[in-house]
């Protein structure tokens, strides 16, 4: 990926920063930083106003178009972001 900061990102969730966590809707890290944080990459599409599922208040259709960025681990992260600078 060319985006820097999503490996900042992944740097912070690795050690539950407060700061990156609270990006979040709630922290799914309550009790333990993860030990491995990964991305995939969707593509949203708006549903059509008329069907069921729009009426069901579903106004996106999501369709998985693979991984964005593989499996890192703090260790991990920490190699890339040394070799990087």
């Amino acid at each position: 990926t060319s985006h820097p900061w999503l490996y900042q990102l992944v740097d912070k969730l690795l050690v539950n920063d407060h700061g990156a966590t609270t990006l979040m809707l709630r922290n799914p890290f309550e009790e333990e930083p993860p030990k491995f944080v990964k991305a995939d990459l969707y593509m949203y599409q708006f549903t059509d106003p008329s069907s069921p599922e729009a009426r069901e208040g579903n106004w996106w259709k999501r369709t998985r178009r693979g991984q964005y960025l593989g499996p890192m681990s703090r260790e991990s992260i920490q190699t890339y972001l040394t070799e990087r600078d």
